[in-house]
């Protein structure tokens, strides 16, 4: 037999599950940014910046009108927020780097 007492924690319990569940918002990026886009060989090259506390960049590959892609790289975290970030094309080896202010290249990707 219950007592009020139980079923009285029993539903507060489950009240304050559902409102816990219902605003809960998973950790995710705060913010994206697109910082530079290039077209080489009839398909486009994106790079974005993911921030919240930190920021990463990543590169994705696209078709030629930018409707299907697909991420090629993800960097590490960096700090502060928001450096200053841009695509270089080196055409002698059809390489395709994100250089970062201050922090110089951080990653070259060989054109498929």
């Amino acid at each position: 037999m219950q007592t009020s007492q139980t079923k009285s924690a029993g539903a507060l319990f489950l009240a304050s599950l559902i409102i816990g569940i219902a605003t809960f918002k998973p950790i995710q990026p705060a913010e994206t940014l697109h910082l530079d886009v290039l077209e080489i060989h009839g398909r486009l090259y994106y790079l974005t910046a993911y921030s919240a506390l930190d920021t990463n960049y990543a590169l994705y590959r696209c078709d030629s009108i930018g409707i299907f892609c697909k991420q090629v790289y993800r960097s590490h975290d960096f700090m502060p927020r928001w450096f200053y970030a841009k695509l270089v094309y080196y055409p002698a080896t059809d390489e395709l780097a994100i250089e970062v202010k201050n922090e110089g290249e951080i990653y070259r990707y060989k054109l498929p």
